[in-house]
């Protein structure tokens, strides 16, 4: 039988599953610090999922880890959370190239990402180098 989202939820000490079927990616979510960020980037089926300001929450990971498909997402495609106990589900409303700087994630011009669109959910993996990234937004 296969494991569900709770039991996986329970065995691996995750937050929750990212699943992004138009693009056909999902990966494990875990609850990230600074001290644990990179650590949980780099291991396999595991991004990290931390807070910004403006009530922003953040899904980072790795394009070689399959992450890179989140590029592909398109304004209208549906992703979901899925936590021991419910769904949340998502709609892209924005994909565009930006920066972080380590302390802040910003678009081409430099604007805060998270004074942009407070409230929403961001995903993003880098692009060439760490600084240039692709964000994609979610309501």
């Amino acid at each position: 039988s296969s494991e569900t989202v709770a039991e996986e939820i329970a065995r691996r000490g995750m937050t929750c599953r990212l699943r992004m079927p138009s693009v056909g990616f999902t990966v494990a979510c875990f609850w990230s610090t600074s001290n644990n960020l990179q650590t949980l980037v780099d291991n396999s089926d595991s991004a990290a999922f931390f807070p910004l300001h403006n009530d922003v929450r953040v899904i980072a990971d790795h394009r070689h880890r399959g992450f890179s498909a989140m590029k592909n997402s398109s304004i209208g495609d549906k992703a979901y959370l899925e936590y021991a106990d419910r769904t949340e589900t998502y709609t892209c409303i924005a994909n565009f190239k930006g920066h972080n700087t380590s302390s802040e994630l910003t678009d081409n011009d430099g604007n805060n990402v998270a004074d942009m669109y407070p409230g929403k959910l961001i995903m993003y993996t880098c692009n060439e180098n760490w600084q240039n990234i692709t964000i994609t937004v979610w309501e």
